[in-house]
């Protein structure tokens, strides 16, 4: 498996006390960007911006 381990940072937008959205971000102990392209082209509304090597 590629991803053993990583650390989840979940929080609400910081000019929105009590939004009901919220904003998760994975803190990954391996470097996966070279799957993140072929993520891109399978997960539903994600983009991946290559210059920052992150898919959103």
């Amino acid at each position: 498996m590629l991803i053993d381990n990583y650390d989840l940072e979940v929080s609400t937008p910081p000019c929105e006390p009590g939004a009901e959205r919220f904003s998760a971000t994975a803190h990954l102990t391996v470097d996966i960007s070279e799957i993140l392209p072929y993520l891109n082209a399978t997960l539903r509304g994600a983009i991946y911006h290559s210059e920052a090597n992150a898919l959103t």
